[in-house]
């Protein structure tokens, strides 16, 4: 497939939801799958492709994600010049692994707490169980495969969600 030939892992969420109008549950599906997408960048998972579909009760988000494990993450902190700010950023962030400066920007090196994203996926969706009354978050699975049934509907997501 694609994704391994990229240097890419899969991991599909498969996530029961209310059978309801794709209007009312897509939106609240691709709510869910931004603030996982900011999570695992946050966390230093590099995540250059996602999408989400519904296909009747079940709604599916879908994540190709670099190979690899982190080791740490960037914390971003104020502007350099921000005086007491940036001074109160570093003393917070002491015992972390360094600084770096990129643009003005103060960033703290920390180690990360997830090294692999299916652990922090799976904490993730943990947190957000009552995420809305028509997304059943407490019954999702996490999948590192596409299943053959639904192997088309995702190529065609993929496709749609590139930009060139």
């Amino acid at each position: 497939m694609f994704a391994e030939r990229a240097g890419l892992d899969t991991y599909l969420i498969r996530v029961p939801v209310n059978k309801k109008s794709n209007d009312v549950v897509w939106p609240q599906l691709k709510r869910l799958g931004v603030l996982l997408a900011a999570e695992l960048e946050n966390n230093g998972f590099w995540t250059p492709i996602s999408t989400e579909w519904v296909d009747d009760d079940t709604g599916f988000i879908l994540y190709l994600i670099k190979k690899g494990d982190v080791m740490a993450r960037e914390i971003n902190g104020p502007n350099i010049f921000a005086g007491d700010f940036a001074v109160k950023f570093i003393k917070s962030h002491i015992s972390s692994h360094g600084f770096l400066i990129k643009g003005s920007s103060i960033y703290a090196i920390e180690k990360s707490k997830y090294k692999k994203p299916e652990k922090l996926i799976k904490d993730f969706l943990k947190s957000r169980r009552k995420f809305h009354r028509d997304i059943r978050v407490h019954m999702c699975s996490v999948l590192r495969t596409v299943p053959k049934d639904a192997e088309e509907e995702a190529y065609l997501n993929v496709v749609t969600s590139l930009r060139i």
